[in-house]
C-alpha cells in the first residue's frame, strides 16, 4: 500500500535544494536524498504488526492489484453508458411483441384457434345452439376481419367451405377481456378469465371462449393492434376524403 507523505516534495526559499522530507541537511553539496514510497518505506514498515511482513501485507483484502503494474495486470471495463440498459431492454420488448403478433397472424390466417363463440346474432345458424356456436377462429390474409369457421373433424378436416359468421374490424367498437354483464349475471370465473368481447358498431357483442387465459390474453393483445390498425387506416382516409372535398368546395367558390 503507498503513503503518500503530507508534507509534499516543496522547498522553502532559505533551503531550496533541501526536499522538506530529506534526511539530509543542505549541507554536502546540496543534493538531496531520493524519498521512498511504498513498501520499503520506513514510514509505512511502522505500520506493520510485530512479525507480520511486507508480503503477508500485500496480501490482505484491498492490497491487491494496487503495485506499478496494477493497470497493466487488471483491466477494468468502462461502465454501460447512461440509458443502455433500458434501451435494450426496451428493444428486446419490441421483439417478443413482433414475434407475438406473427405467430397469431399465422395461426389465425392457417389452422385457427378453437374457441366456442356466444351472440344473439348467431341464434339460428348451423351448428348454433341457442347462439352458441363451437367453432375455430380465422382471420383473412389482410388481417381485417374475424371469422368463424366450423370446428375440425377428426380427421382435421374443415367442415364446409366458408366461414359461418364474419365480423369486419371496421365496424368493431372495442375489445375487452372477460364477459360483458349487465351488471345483475352471475359469471363463471374460469370462463371470465378465458372470455373475450367484442363489441361491434351496429350489433350485438359477441363473446369468444378460448381454452385458458393465456390464449386468451395473446389473442386480446395481437387483436386489439390489428384493431388500433384498421382505426388508423380509417382515419387517414378519412382526413384525405375530407381535405378532397374541401379543394373542390373552394375551387367551386373560386369559379363562382
Amino acid at each position: 500500500m503507498q503513503t503518500i507523505f503530507n508534507c509534499c516534495h516543496g522547498t522553502f526559499q532559505t533551503n531550496r535544494d533541501h526536499w522538506l522530507c530529506s534526511t539530509q541537511g543542505p549541507q554536502g553539496g546540496g543534493l538531496v536524498d531520493e524519498e521512498i514510497i511504498g513498501d520499503e518505506s520506513p514510514a509505512y514498515k511502522t505500520h506493520l504488526q510485530p512479525g507480520e511482513d511486507a508480503s503477508q501485507q500485500k496480501a490482505s483484502p484491498g492490497a491487491a492489484g494496487l503495485g506499478k503494474n496494477a493497470n497493466q495486470q487488471r483491466h477494468v471495463p468502462p461502465p454501460p453508458p447512461i440509458g443502455h440498459g433500458y434501451e435494450e431492454e426496451k428493444e428486446s420488448a419490441k421483439v417478443r411483441l413482433q414475434r407475438l403478433i406473427r405467430d397469431f397472424a399465422h395461426d389465425a390466417v392457417g389452422q385457427g384457434l378453437e374457441v366456442e363463440a356466444q351472440s344473439s346474432a348467431l341464434d339460428g345458424l348451423v351448428w348454433s345452439d341457442h347462439g352458441i356456436l363451437q367453432a375455430v377462429l380465422r382471420m383473412d390474409r389482410r388481417l381485417s376481419r374475424l371469422e368463424l369457421w366450423p370446428p375440425s373433424t377428426s380427421d382435421g378436416i374443415v367442415q364446409g367451405a366458408s366461414a359461418t359468421f364474419a365480423v369486419p374490424l371496421q365496424q368493431v367498437a372495442s375489445i375487452a377481456k372477460g364477459i360483458a354483464t349487465n351488471g345483475n349475471e352471475i359469471v363463471e370465473p374460469t370462463r371470465d378469465s378465458a372470455t373475450l368481447t367484442v363489441a361491434q358498431r351496429n350489433g350485438p357483442d359477441l363473446g369468444l371462449l378460448f381454452d385458458n387465459t393465456s390464449t386468451r390474453d395473446r389473442a386480446y393483445t395481437c387483436l386489439r393492434i390489428f384493431q388500433m390498425s384498421v382505426d388508423q387506416s380509417l382515419e387517414s382516409h378519412s382526413r384525405e376524403q375530407t381535405g378532397r372535398e374541401e379543394s373542390e368546395i373552394a375551387e367551386l367558390d373560386t369559379y363562382n
